[in-house]
Formats: C-alpha cells, structure tokens, sequence
C-alpha cells in the first residue's frame, strides 16, 4: 500500500506529488514453525485502542486516527517462531528509522530490539504477552499485555509498560529567563516509570463494541 498526496497551485496549474510506502517486506518461511520477514512492515499487538504501551516501536494513539489514515511501517527484521498452536515467540530488530519524524521530540532515531512472547487459551479469547526491550541510549524495559474473558462478549484488559527513567517532556520555570522552557526532567531518574492503559470492552453480535479505558 501506499500514501498519494498532491498538491495543485490554481495560477500555474503545477502539480506536487510525494510517494511514501506503508509497507514493502519480503517474507520468508524457513520450516513451518519459523518465518523471517525483512523490510518496511506495519507489527502491532495488545487489545488497548487508546495506547499501546508495551510496543515501544509503534507508537499508536487513538487520537491520531481518522477514516484516511494509514500507519507508515517502520524498517524491521522479524522471526516469528510457533513452538505450538498457543505459544509464539517474536523478534523483533528495529535497524533504521523509515524516515518520518521520531514520536519524541527533538530526538534523533535509537535503534531498538525485543523479544515478545505471547501464551493464549480458550480458542485465543485469552491472551497474555510478556515482551523484553531494549532500546539505544534508555537501556532495558518489560512490557506485558492480556485479555480475557468475563462472560460471553464482555472482557477485561490490559497493556503496562515499565521502564527506568522517562523521556517525556514536562514545562519546567527557568527562573533567570522568567519562563517556562519545556525539558525532560527524569530523563536520568533512577526510578521506574510504569505507563499503562486498563479497561474493559463488550462486544455486541453486529461487531460494534463498548469500550471503557483508562490511562
């Protein structure tokens, strides 16, 4: 798939027109439990629509969505391995950017790995994940995701991550400039930073469903 946007001036009639490529990968299947995938690729997981925290490759948010959007792919190299039809495991290296601005402000591209490993029952109703990172420059974090099932179309969920300091920014007062100047203040913290996003969902026969998340 790819994006088009072009642009018209009414003067000239001149025409601009840029190409971006979502997804362009190459898979291959080494034996029937193996399969290695190289190039630009669009990998989630987790059953939150308002985050993903423990996927610190896709940096998704229900905010940024609308009927045109398309998530740009990023340059990964992948080996799914299925030791059975309940448990995966998951490689993921993130080599290279794809260009587009990083979700961190004023950062350039880390290079990123992780290793996922997901255990699922009752025909795949319940899940549960629990995903090992590293990433250039902030070191190891521990990711975990689950689902599971109430009652028939009602489930509670959940996506954590935690890692060791924070790269948010925050608005921080300069006294001697007399303002607020944004900076990121626990970016060298000891202490571990837990971000999360909880909830439930119904799902109703038609395909719609309910959501209630928190943050």
């Amino acid at each position: 798939t790819y994006e088009h946007v072009k642009q018209a001036s009414v003067g000239d009639h001149s025409t601009k027109g840029t190409i971006k490529w979502s997804d362009a990968y190459l898979a291959m299947a080494v034996n029937e439990k193996i399969v290695v995938t190289y190039g630009i690729q669009n990998f989630q997981w987790g059953p939150a629509e308002a985050a993903g925290p423990s996927n610190r490759i896709f940096h998704e948010n229900i905010s940024a969505r609308d009927l045109l959007y398309v998530t740009p792919g990023e340059h990964l190299l992948r080996v799914n391995i299925t030791p059975s039809s309940n448990w995966t495991e998951v490689l993921v290296i993130q080599p290279t950017n794809n260009g587009e601005e990083e979700i961190t402000s004023g950062e350039s591209f880390k290079f990123k790995s992780l290793l996922k490993s997901e255990v699922a029952w009752n025909g795949g109703a319940n899940y549960f994940g629990l995903v090992l990172g590293y990433q250039q420059d902030y070191g190891s974090w521990i990711g975990e995701y689950g689902s599971f099932d109430i009652i028939e179309g009602l489930s509670l969920y959940a996506d954590v991550a935690h890692q060791q300091s924070s790269s948010a920014w925050y608005p921080l007062y300069d006294t001697s400039k007399n303002a607020y100047l944004m900076g990121q203040r626990h970016k060298d913290d000891s202490r571990l930073f837990t971000y999360s996003v909880s909830g439930a969902k119904y799902a109703f026969v038609n395909g719609n469903d309910l959501r209630l998340e928190w943050i």
